[in-house]
């Protein structure tokens, strides 16, 4: 009995010890902490980020596009005999946006890149991992002109060991667009010009009648499509 009793009493004791030293843990820990906070939002993401991001939720409907995405998160690291080391390179590593499927399985890593050596070591490392990984990584600069076509082109072309996207990389891409576009909008005319001749009624203001080309959306008004004045002769 006399041992039951002591038993209970040092496990009372043992919980009245355990309680003090967290409310004293927590008192220190409150009293620690600044009275004042100085600090204001700003936005997640830069200019040329906020574009890529929406080129690619434009270009990429069927995926999900999540910006500023861990490295971490991305890979699991497997048993090596440097896993830590590993580790401590990875986990510092953002990349600027990463498309995944509906499952959350990442499809494409896509970076902004400088040219200071620190941000050419980043690259480095994100670059090595990924391909391990069977990722596709594409690099571009951020003077890119960055648009949907643009956007699907890079991921088309290029892979892990491709060179960064630049401005005038993006401007023969447009040229393409464009040019793809203007062809498009050719026999259309041609299309209406002939039903036009043979006397069958057209509808001018049929949406089906002009190509579904980003580049021709309104800015501001994203569905609806600029009005195009088409002059049959």
């Amino acid at each position: 009995m006399d041992y039951a009793v002591l038993a209970l009493s040092a496990v009372i004791l043992c919980v009245a010890l355990m309680l003090a030293w967290r409310r004293n843990g927590a008192r220190r820990t409150g009293s620690s902490l600044p009275t004042q906070w100085p600090v204001t939002t700003r936005p997640l993401l830069s200019r040329p980020e906020q574009t890529l991001l929406r080129a690619a939720q434009m270009a990429f409907p069927q995926w999900v596009a999540v910006p500023k995405a861990p490295l971490s998160r991305l890979l699991r690291l497997q048993q090596a005999q440097d896993t830590q080391g590993l580790y401590a390179l990875i986990a510092p590593q953002v990349v600027t946006l990463v498309l995944f499927s509906p499952e959350f399985v990442p499809l494409y890593c896509i970076d902004m890149v400088s040219d200071d050596q620190r941000s050419r070591d980043a690259c480095l490392i994100k670059q090595r991992a990924l391909a391990a990984a069977q990722v596709p990584y594409v690099q571009i600069q951020p003077d890119a002109m960055v648009s949907p076509a643009a956007l699907t082109q890079w991921l088309q072309r290029d892979g892990p060991d491709a060179e960064p996207a630049t401005q005038g990389t993006t401007q023969s891409v447009s040229q393409l667009q464009f040019d793809s576009t203007r062809s498009h909008l050719q026999d259309t005319i041609d299309s209406l010009r002939a039903r036009r001749e043979r006397g069958e009624p057209w509808d001018d203001s049929s949406p089906s009648q002009l190509p579904a080309d980003p580049a021709l959306l309104p800015r501001g008004e994203p569905g609806k499509r600029r009005a195009l004045d088409v002059e049959l002769h």
